[in-house]
């Protein structure tokens, strides 16, 4: 459209990922079981996420069966980043630690996870974004689904549907308990994990840097070709 096509570190860096993957893919296919594991409520069989709240105080929550993570989103983060990207943040970050502490639960499964935000449930289940951002936590969604082999869906439900990840991405601890126990995990038994603060910083940082550059390219005035 302008007669040019701007380069900058953040194609660099997609044409590095598409470099490795053709000379560093071990050359093995997943093979999946045909069965899609269908959740009956909001902590069966897959990992939840949901992020929620304002820029005053948007949240994250998380959970798979018993175990549960939750943490606040920066004023600035909240600020840059819209709800879809947040959505990302979150499931990657919780899938990341999904994979690394209990890949025997995940590894050869077909998952059907619940999200309330459209844009983020086409972009995992289309498997491709225009948006910089989305494309760019697709690139760590592939890879671990690669890697620890397995697969997930996202179903569109409302966010009160998703009652434990909601809940815990507001803070609301007595909704939170509540339900977990009439689904029968004890609070005792529930185990927080603790988010990883050095990921999380890289996820958020990368991605503002690629929203504020879009937000200056659109602002700047375009050549007639």
């Amino acid at each position: 459209m302008q007669g040019y096509a701007p380069m900058n570190s953040f194609w660099l860096d997609e044409l590095q990922w598409w470099m490795d993957l053709l000379t560093h893919w071990n050359r093995k296919s997943l093979f999946l079981s045909p069965e899609l594991l269908i959740p009956t409520h909001a902590v069966e069989f897959a990992p939840f996420t949901d992020a929620s709240g304002s820029e005053a105080n948007a949240g994250a929550g998380a959970v798979f069966g018993k175990y549960w993570q939750a943490f606040l989103f920066t004023r600035e983060e909240a600020k840059i980043l819209p709800i879809c990207d947040l959505e990302g943040v979150v499931s990657v970050l919780w899938l990341t630690e999904v994979c690394h502490r209990w890949p025997e639960q995940i590894a050869g499964k077909r998952f059907m996870a619940w999200c309330d935000n459209m844009t983020f449930v086409g972009a995992v289940n289309g498997h491709k974004s225009s948006a910089p951002t989305l494309a760019f936590l697709l690139g760590y969604l592939h890879d671990l689904m690669a890697r620890f082999s397995f697969d997930l869906r996202l179903k569109y439900v409302k966010s009160a549907e998703n009652v434990a990840a909601d809940a815990a991405s507001r803070e609301d601890w007595v909704r939170f308990y509540s339900f977990m126990e009439s689904v029968g995990y004890a609070r005792a038994d529930m185990v927080r994990i603790p988010v990883q603060a050095s990921l999380r910083t890289s996820l958020t940082s990368k991605m503002m840097s690629m929203r504020s550059l879009k937000t200056a390219m659109e602002s700047e005035p375009r050549l007639a070709c």
